[in-house]
């Protein structure tokens, strides 16, 4: 694979993880999946090394971002959970 493919692709990766921190959580998943792709492409192939660093970060920013949605879902529901055994004890 060309050397621009990859740094193409690596850069995807980058703007996804740092999408899924800011904008939407779902993306995250995606983010991790593509960067493991990408490294691991990297790494068996020998080009693009110096685009490996975009993919990783990328990637851990996806896992960040998928983490922080998580954690964000389940507040919500212990929230809603809350709530209502709070209005029936009532």
């Amino acid at each position: 694979m060309a050397a621009g493919e990859l740094k193409g692709r690596a850069t995807m990766v980058l703007v996804l993880g740092i999408a899924s921190l800011f904008c939407c959580g779902l993306i995250g998943p995606i983010a991790w999946i593509k960067g493991n792709g990408v490294t691991a492409e990297i790494d068996q192939s020998g080009e693009g090394k110096e685009h490996r660093k975009l993919a990783l970060v990328g990637k851990i920013c996806g896992i960040v971002g998928t983490v922080i949605w998580v954690l964000v879902i389940l507040g919500m529901i212990v929230t809603i959970i809350g709530g209502t055994s709070a209005e029936t004890m009532q």
